[in-house]
């Protein structure tokens, strides 16, 4: 059966909140499970992450979700594409720098592989 554009929105929107629910969570089993491993996250200080750097910093304990909400999402598909946008506020406690608080707009591409969606990229823009 092949899926609507909604149907697929509203099914990335849900991987995008399984991600939030497992970072805050710490699960990073789970989360790990929703980032592709050629998944890039560049930080809204400017700084890269790839998967694999981005997870073992956090199952490390160098920094932890205390907060994490995401609102005004939208998604557009593309095939089995997905470009998630909208706003994004964090409570971050860091191993260096003690808590910080995040506020972006952000940016993000989901492909879907194998019935499931992976996030391949994840781009924050500081607001104020």
């Amino acid at each position: 059966m092949v899926q609507t554009a909604s149907e697929l929105e509203q099914e990335v929107l849900a991987a995008d909140a399984a991600r939030v629910k497992a970072l805050l969570a710490q699960d990073y089993d789970a989360a790990d499970k929703l980032f592709a491993e050629e998944m890039t996250y560049c930080h809204s200080n400017g700084s890269q992450d790839t998967k694999l750097s981005y997870m073992n910093g956090l199952r490390a304990g160098n920094s932890r979700y205390a907060e994490m909400n995401m609102f005004d999402m939208t998604a557009r598909i593309y095939g089995e594409t997905a470009v998630l946008s909208g706003k994004f506020t964090a409570k971050v406690v860091t191993a260096t720098r003690g808590e910080v608080n995040l506020f972006s707009r952000v940016l993000m591409v989901w492909v879907k592989r194998d019935g499931n969606w992976q996030m391949v990229a994840w781009e924050s823009t500081p607001t104020s």
